[in-house]
């Protein structure tokens, strides 16, 4: 497989936020999966994120270490609740996401982490949250006895007492 070429990257991009535009007129957003870097030190689990809530008034969401199809499912349905209900804040609990009455949190995520929002609306430009799920056990990553190995880790350490 050959490396792409400037122009693949360039016509890529455009291609994307095409996308994202065609969405964003739908009422829509669209959700971007990055794989896993095992090169990295410790290595980064893959990653989705939504591009295109900002153009609605919500925050960009992201969620860690979860296969793509089932962080898509999961953060299209956070984008239609926040579409209902109003913008999660940091430091936000929630029960309505996953089933089995367990909770999510939402955590403010620094700006410049994601590419795709970045190209569109400048690194600093975006509001975004990065939604934390339960280990079997209904824990958060900052709660005692995580069980680490079965829970997805996040991009950001969560601020004790968010």
């Amino acid at each position: 497989m050959s490396t792409p070429s400037p122009e693949d990257f360039a016509r890529f991009a455009a291609q994307t936020q095409q996308r994202i535009d065609d969405l964003v007129e739908k009422g829509s957003w669209l959700v971007v999966f990055v794989g896993a870097d095992k090169q990295t030190t410790p290595p980064t689990p893959g990653f989705s994120y939504t591009v295109g809530l900002t153009e609605h008034g919500l925050p960009e969401l992201v969620i860690a270490a979860l296969p793509p199809d089932v962080a898509h499912g999961t953060l299209n349905q956070i984008g239609a609740l926040m579409r209902k209900n109003g913008p999660f804040k940091n430091g936000d609990i929630s029960y309505e996401v996953l089933q089995g009455n367990f909770r999510v949190a939402f955590v403010d995520l620094p700006g410049g982490a994601l590419p795709i929002a970045n190209a569109r609306y400048g690194a600093d430009d975006y509001h975004a949250l990065q939604v934390f799920w339960p280990d079997p056990n209904g824990r958060l990553p900052w709660e005692p006895d995580i069980q680490q190995r079965l829970f997805g880790v996040g991009l950001v350490a969560p601020r004790r007492g968010a």
